[in-house]
């Protein structure tokens, strides 16, 4: 069990059983009945003291059967289905009442918070032991992953004067999908039949893999008629599997904690959804690549879900895109590691080394360091140097500092 669960179960323990709100109709029907007493005390009339009290008993019955009305009833999720930011989906409940003589009327579920917030469902009556499914119909706002834990029933039975409700908790983990952004135009997608490779397994393909005789359960699809006739018995084709293209996206996750960078990589985020899609749409594979996870998909209905609940739980690297380091990118444009020198040597010690002299002669220096002056980096020319200087030139180990 979680905190979060922890938590919640705490506060149903101690927290008050039922919250009671009054209606319109109660604030009226309240002070009608205040004027009637004050009329009864005043004037001293037995009869507006008998109204009085039978509308004071009103009131009590109506507490007492809202109290019956919620009282054992058990709730449990039925699953919900992946949604997509922006379109509406549903989430399906089962409502039963355990216990209790009398049926309980008018309820009404609520989700106070998570994706399905706002959503309502209405119950007209439901008898003791049985059960009945409930559909909440929602609307999502934005993607994630989320867990709602608690719905709140409510009922105005029977003359509506006031709203009870409890709160009945119930874990249920909803995807919600980013919205579908624009596709690639088709002339960039490879169709099926390009780069489709033998697998040499047995699967649903146009190649023939192997023939074998008829076996009790093999259908009608597989048989292969000409065999079959040449050879006076049943003769079963296993066609060979073949792997479709494979449609590789990559997502950067590095963001900075700025809402316009967030919203570039929602916008991101929206045309690899579209674009997966697309792909698996036409029967390609997808290979997606979100920071430093990978998730691979098929053309089938698990693959799509796996890779649109991936894009629906991404979560952006915050602080990442200026404070991660990389590795140290040297003039030549190979990656390097830098290592740290066990002897010191003099500054003018990398004049020594040969890559460097050639380099610092030519011009590339000045296209990769724009504000770097004269002939010769600034360790030669006299100038300042404008970047940190590493510990090893290149290769050669010259030692730089």
């Amino acid at each position: 069990m979680s905190l979060l669960d922890r938590i919640l179960t705490v506060r149903s323990r101690v927290g008050p059983p039922r919250q009671l709100k009054v209606t319109r109709e109660g604030v009226f029907y309240g002070l009608f009945t205040l004027g009637v007493g004050a009329a009864a005390v005043n004037t001293g009339n037995n009869l507006l003291y008998l109204v009085l009290g039978l509308q004071l008993f009103t009131i009590i019955i109506s507490g007492v059967l809202s109290e019956w009305a919620l009282t054992g009833l058990e709730l449990a999720s039925l699953g919900a289905r992946d949604g997509r930011a922006g379109d509406e989906t549903s989430w399906l409940l089962c409502l039963r009442k355990r216990a209790g003589r009398i049926p309980s009327y008018s309820l009404e579920l609520f989700a106070p918070d998570g994706p399905a917030q706002g959503a309502r469902a209405g119950i007209l009556r439901l008898a003791p032991g049985a059960e009945q499914t409930v559909e909440l119909r929602f609307t999502p706002s934005r993607r994630g992953r989320f867990v709602a834990r608690r719905l709140v029933l409510s009922t105005r039975f029977p003359f509506g004067l006031f709203e009870k409700s409890r709160e009945l908790h119930v874990a249920q983990e909803i995807f919600v999908y980013p919205r579908r952004g624009p596709t690639m135009p088709p002339e960039d997608f490879p169709r099926v039949q390009e780069g489709a490779r033998p697998t040499l397994r047995a699967g649903r393909g146009p190649e023939l893999l192997a023939l074998r005789a008829w076996v009790p359960g093999d259908g009608l699809g597989q048989m292969h008629w000409r065999k079959s006739a040449q050879a006076g018995s049943w003769v079963v084709a296993t066609r060979e599997h073949e792997q479709a293209p494979t449609v590789e996206l990559r997502v950067d996750l590095r963001a900075q904690p700025d809402p316009t960078d967030l919203a570039r990589l929602e916008a991101l985020l929206e045309r690899a959804a579209g674009a997966s899609e697309h792909a698996l749409d036409r029967g390609l594979c997808v290979k997606l690549h979100l920071g430093e996870a990978r998730v691979d998909g098929q053309a089938d209905k698990a693959g799509r879900r796996r890779v649109l609940r991936a894009l629906a739980a991404a979560e952006p690297e915050l602080g990442s895109r200026s404070g991660r380091s990389s590795p140290c990118r040297w003039p030549g444009g190979w990656p390097r590691t830098p290592r740290r020198s066990r002897r010191s040597a003099p500054w003018p010690a990398a004049a020594r080394c040969r890559r460097w002299r050639a380099w610092s002669s030519s011009a590339a220096w000045r296209s990769r360091w724009p504000s770097a002056t004269g002939p010769l980096p600034g360790w030669a020319s006299g100038s300042p140097w404008p970047w940190p200087a590493p510990a090893w030139c290149c290769s050669c180990s010259s030692p730089r500092t």
